[in-house]
């Protein structure tokens, strides 16, 4: 029965954290989307206002701009581009084309959000790698692990890496690391309260045993015997006032 109420619970939050990446995918791939082509837009207008400048000139400012804004529109992709001379709309889409919210995206931000064998294995080894790969401080990559595996998600970092070809792999392995590591802690956390509530029980065993054990001492006691036994005069006197 336990098993199978174990399972039930995680079909639920599967299907719960599928649901929350598909409402995130909705709500926020659309706006990236109208923020790229509005950036196109905003990028052929100026090149046209300003001949003067050179278009890989407008680029570097841009990524410097937005790597240090870090407000989502990755422009990693400029570096590719050293040797342009004129610009198209086939230019802009390779430079925009790097989309954040899509739905895998979405589905690793959402487990990120909804989502702390061992504090080494599940905290320092991921940080270490997000050290490694997206050049995150230890400090931050550290805070990372911890806000994610207690469920706290402050969605202040999120770990975001250029599109290539292990791009689904690193977040699938992401999402794998945030699933094991929350049931290591939940399991810990049933450890926990499983041990208090033992110590709990048999204190509250070992008291009733001792106040009956109390109990049955202050029966037995002489003054206790002494005070129950009743003398003749004490006797007498009852008997009189009752008559």
């Amino acid at each position: 029965m336990r098993d199978a109420v174990l399972v039930m619970l995680l079909l639920v939050n599967a299907v719960f954290v599928c649901l929350g990446g598909l409402i995130f995918h909705l709500l926020e791939y659309y706006n990236e989307a109208w923020a790229h082509e509005s950036l196109k837009l905003e990028f052929l207008k100026f090149l046209g206002n300003h001949s003067c400048v050179h278009p890989k000139i407008l680029l570097d400012f841009t990524h410097t701009v937005v790597h240090h804004s870090q407000k989502g529109i990755n422009m990693e992709d400029i570096e590719l581009f050293d040797n342009i001379s004129s610009l198209n709309w086939v230019t802009l889409e390779l430079i925009t084309s790097n989309r954040i919210w899509d739905y895998s995206s979405a589905f690793l931000f959402c487990v990120t959000v909804i989502t702390t064998i061992g504090a080494v294995i599940i905290v320092m080894v991921p940080s270490v790698m997000f050290c490694f790969f997206l050049r995150w401080s230890f400090l931050d990559a550290v805070y990372y692990s911890v806000i994610t595996l207690t469920t706290v998600g402050f969605g202040d970092l999120f770990p975001v890496e250029d599109k290539n070809e292990m791009t689904y792999l690193y977040r699938f392995l992401l999402s794998v690391w945030i699933f094991v590591g929350l049931c290591w802690v939940a399991l810990v956390l049933t450890e926990v309260g499983t041990t208090i509530q033992r110590r709990i029980e048999m204190a509250a065993i070992k008291s009733a045993e001792l106040s009956s054990i109390m109990s049955k001492k202050i029966l037995k006691s002489p003054v206790s015997l002494r005070s129950q036994t009743v003398s003749p005069n004490n006797f007498n006197e009852e008997h009189s006032a009752s008559v």
